[in-house]
């Protein structure tokens, strides 16, 4: 992919001279960015654009050429698509395409898709890469090239490289960038497009070996092997921020289990992204704020956080955007900074109340800023200073600025690691001066507090989920998925057996034919029992009355079925009856465990708070199976349940390593086993420790061709 960004010589076939058309603005933008190699017009009609000569046809062109970016019409690119197939032939350089127009496959016509495939044959054939079509290009700011048509972008080199499924919504990044007091800089952009060539997983190997790309932003509608894109950006040693859109809430339509019904497009990017270590941003913003944090700030040591102002009711704003972040903690500083603070402040600061917080008050000169700085970056209990700040008539933007460069340059010469400095000065035009002056010092700065935070928090988050990614990648990779050829709900027995013969835990149970049968087969296996009958018609069995718990006694096992059945045929008069299962009664919290083949993602898994109000209250968290017995219980923490499980209000604390351990097995049986569409065990009883952990409910829906 070196030539899309490190070309000798690019031809721009299409150039124009009407500021109106790409190919005109493609050779402009090519111009302002300093490019140093040879630039091609390639315009029959033109003798000359912008103080370049321009040539009839590629073939034309003496020297050497890398590149081209393709500016016309998808309509007429057939006889480009020739003239590079005659210079390949003849002259074996050109080797790499960039096609920026539209109309084909992302029309959805006949006629657009002919052409993409075309295209696509065309490539490979000949050995192009190729990079669109209908996207906007490259951009690499260390080695001066531009071959997008955006207005105004500034070629600020920087560590961020960013890659985008839309051009569209890389333009905004790149344009906001531009736009602020100190532009942001950048290191390389890539407009994927219809991805006939290059491709994400391509695009994110290439930036993963770049020395220059600190960390990688990545907007993403969708991607057909999730898996694969997942592994990959998990491979890359350096931070991937992810802006994902295109969720929808809506479960499969097709799912039969609480699982399936559960496990929502939106839930299983969040899930997959944590569990590979991908920097999840909900917004633009956060996607802006978090690559720029990334790029330029310390990584945290820890957690604890100070916030400094001199604005009383933004600095309770503040408060409250920290607060509301359960990952960061107020910092408490030690008695002596305190006293020290005391000495350098106005009289009536109010230093540590609440604690992790000073408010200097509107008195607060630079000088006691930049040494109140000082004194908190030294502070063995701070890990952070979120700085937030309004301007004045007597205390200017610029003078504040320059002595906060200065404050945060001495506090960092003095410790072994320097230590992130977020400062936030609100007011729009009246601060954009002295934020140019933070952020030429490196020092990156925030248009709020709140968003301040959250950065700071994905930088905090980007450590702990490398670890996890590490043991994901070590997992061995599940079994690919097969066409799908039907569904079946395999008998609650049948799901039994298949369950055991994996060694997941299940309840003491035996099968009955018949009423009489049943009572004998309660008494075998001892009481209290569940009754519940086997049919294919049934899999939901509770819904249709086909379930009684906690008989007792052999009289009740027959009255129970009797009743059952009645109800049972009630609910479904065809009912095809196949005798009932009795159970023994489990102890402990209801639990759900289970997991789906997900067309994108292949086998995962699921654990959450169970029961008949599983969907109702939606407390669950997923994984991409296999997950091992640490990546269960990272799971399980996760769950708002969470404190219920340890023993709240007195009561005893839940088997959690025996339900890890259940789920851990659960995963690596739906990695391995490629007939299994989707599985519900619910409940799964976690019981005491000495209980352990069964299921006592399973509802396993298979390929048709399966046993």
């Amino acid at each position: 992919m070196d030539a899309f960004f490190m070309p000798r010589g690019c031809a721009v076939v299409g150039a124009s001279r009407d500021p109106g058309k790409p190919g005109h603005q493609v050779l402009r933008n090519m111009q302002a960015a300093g490019y140093r190699g040879q630039l091609y017009p390639v315009n029959p009609r033109e003798k000359e654009i912008l103080g370049l000569p321009c040539y009839p046809d590629l073939l034309s062109i003496e020297g050497l050429v890398d590149l081209a970016v393709v500016c016309v019409p998808a309509a007429v690119a057939a006889a480009v698509l020739d003239d590079v197939a005659r210079r390949r032939a003849s002259r074996g350089d050109l080797g790499a395409l960039i096609s920026t127009p539209g109309g084909y496959a992302e029309t959805g016509t006949n006629e657009g898709r002919t052409r993409q495939a075309t295209l696509e044959r065309f490539c490979r054939e000949r050995g192009v890469l190729h990079l669109g079509p209908n996207c906007i290009g490259v951009i690499d700011n260390l080695n001066r090239v531009d071959t997008t048509f955006l207005l105004g972008t500034a070629h600020v080199p920087g560590g961020i490289s960013f890659i985008s499924q839309s051009g569209a919504l890389g333009a905004w990044l790149l344009q906001s960038w531009s736009s602020r007091p100190r532009p942001t800089g950048f290191n390389r952009f890539i407009s994927l497009g219809n991805m006939v060539g290059v491709d994400l997983v391509q695009a994110l190997e290439y930036l993963g070996g770049d020395p220059a790309t600190a960390v990688i932003g990545l907007y993403l509608e969708g991607y057909a092997d999730g898996r694969l894109l997942l592994e990959t950006a998990a491979a890359v040693d350096k931070p991937v921020v992810v802006l994902k859109v295109g969720v929808t809430p809506a479960g499969r339509t097709a799912a039969q289990s609480h699982t399936g019904a559960l496990a929502g497009e939106d839930e299983l990017y969040d899930a997959a992204f944590r569990q590979y270590g991908l920097v999840r941003a909900r917004t633009m913003e956060e996607l802006m704020d978090t690559l720029q944090a990334f790029d330029t700030l310390p990584s945290p040591r820890g957690n604890r956080v100070f916030l400094m102002t001199h604005a009383g009711g933004p600095g309770v704003y503040a408060t409250d955007a920290l607060a509301a972040l359960p990952e960061l903690e107020f910092a408490r500083v030690a008695d002596s900074t305190r006293r020290e603070l005391e000495t350098i402040l106005p009289p009536f600061s109010s230093i540590c109340r609440p604690e992790g917080h000073l408010d200097m008050t509107a008195s607060g000169t630079v000088d006691q800023h930049a040494r109140a700085l000082e004194t908190l970056l030294a502070d063995d209990g701070v890990d952070a200073v979120l700085l937030l700040d309004l301007p004045t008539l007597f205390l200017s933007a610029e003078d504040l600025a320059a002595g906060l460069v200065r404050a945060y340059r001495r506090a960092s010469a003095r410790l072994d690691a320097p230590k992130p400095f977020l400062p936030c000065l609100m007011a729009g035009k009246w601060v954009a001066q002295g934020r140019r002056l933070l952020e030429e010092a490196g020092i990156p700065t925030f248009e709020t507090p709140d968003r301040a935070a959250r950065a700071l928090v994905n930088l905090l988050r980007h450590r702990r989920l490398g670890e996890g990614a590490r043991r994901t990648l070590a997992m061995p990779r599940p079994a690919a998925t097969p066409e799908p050829t039907g569904r079946r709900v395999l008998t609650e027995p049948e799901a039994y057996r298949r369950l055991e013969e994996q060694g997941i835990a299940v309840a003491r149970w035996r099968e009955a034919g018949d009423a009489a049968a049943a009572a004998r087969v309660a008494a075998a296996i001892g009481f209290p029992v569940a009754l519940k009958l086997v049919s294919p018609d049934l899999p939901h069995k509770s819904d249709a009355g086909a379930v009684v718990l906690g008989l007792r006694r052999p009289e009740e096992v027959s009255r129970a079925w009797r009743q059952a059945e009645v109800a049972a045929r009630a609910h479904l008069p065809r009912l095809r009856l196949r005798g009932a299962v009795l159970q023994r009664m489990a102890r402990g919290r209801e639990m759900i465990v289970g997991g789906l083949r997900d067309p994108q993602f292949g086998p995962v898994v699921m654990v959450g708070m169970g029961g008949v109000l599983a969907e109702h209250f939606r407390d669950v968290a997923f994984r991409l199976a296999p997950v091992d017995h640490a990546g269960a219980r990272a799971m399980i923490g996760e769950l708002q349940g969470l404190p219920v499980l340890m023993g709240a209000r007195g009561t005893p604390p839940a088997d959690l390593d025996a339900l890890a351990g259940m789920v851990a097995v659960v995963s690596r049986f739906l990695a391995s086993a490629t007939d299994v569409l989707e599985l519900d065990l619910n409940p799964v009883m976690a019981g005491v420790p000495a209980d352990g952990c069964q299921a006592v409910d399973a509802l396993l829906v298979v390929t048709e061709s399966s046993r």
